[in-house]
């Protein structure tokens, strides 16, 4: 460790000291192949260098020192991409993150693309796609995985019309703060189209707080849609009926 003349502190096998006040060099006899600390170097204050396009890892250990066992948590790597949990990318996404084993993916939030669309978050489960939120210069899409490729049985809905007139939309006011809503209660929307809702009813926790049910109504644009066409299919029918007689 040096303190030179101009009052900058070096440590580690650091020869020809930077604009910085504070320089940390370890694990190598140059600064191309270690880990550089800097601190008032140039106009933005402090610098972490890992050189020669190592990356940065972070870690945690347990154990006593010198038999500790240490887990890899999150890291920088060569290219710039920030990894939290896992040690990879997927589909060239600038941030990954690894949650309880099941590994998701998702990319930077601005668009930089010069046209088209471009995905800023993308949903994996087991490394396969199941959604993702994109955008492009003309709206947001918030998109959940369609392909055909990914079904078997399909075939035309039916019934459309009796479910909708089981559908119990109302008014209601938040306990919160006691504002106006409209929509639906997510156990009775369950019961007619239960794609539309996630949880289970009066369900708790291990203390007895209540987890509280969820609706996507999303997830109702197709059997609205097919109640509307057994609707026109009717209308048209009835249309005729009444040209006939009147023609009579």
């Amino acid at each position: 460790m040096t303190l030179d003349a101009s009052g900058k502190l070096l440590v580690g096998s650091i020869s020809s000291p930077s604009s910085s006040q504070v320089q940390l060099l370890l694990n190598s006899s140059s600064v191309n192949g270690g880990f550089q600390l800097n601190y008032g170097a140039g106009t933005g204050g402090g610098v972490i260098t890992a050189a020669n396009g190592a990356g940065m890892i972070f870690y945690t250990y347990t154990g006593a020192i010198g038999s500790e066992s240490y887990t890899d948590r999150m890291r920088i790597d060569s290219s710039g991409n920030l990894l939290v949990g896992t040690t990879s990318t997927l589909n060239s996404s600038k941030m990954g993150y690894q949650f309880d084993g099941n590994a998701g993916y998702r990319g930077l939030f601005s668009n930089n693309s010069t046209g088209g669309a471009a995905t800023h978050m993308g949903f994996y489960t087991s490394g396969t796609s199941y959604g993702s939120i994109s955008s492009s210069t003309t709206g947001t899409g918030f998109n959940t995985t369609s392909d055909y490729r990914l079904k078997n049985t399909i075939a035309p809905m039916t019934g459309a019309l009796a479910k909708v007139a089981s559908l119990k939309p109302c008014t209601y006011k938040w306990n919160v703060d006691n504002s106006d809503g409209q929509g639906f209660i997510a156990h009775e929307l369950q019961e007619v189209v239960a794609g539309c809702v996630t949880g289970e009813k009066d369900a708790v926790d291990a203390e007895g707080k209540p987890i509280y049910q969820g609706i996507d109504t999303s997830f109702l644009v197709a059997t609205l849609t097919a109640a509307i066409q057994e609707q026109q299919a009717l209308i048209t029918s009835l249309t005729a009926r009444i040209t006939a007689l009147e023609s009579t």
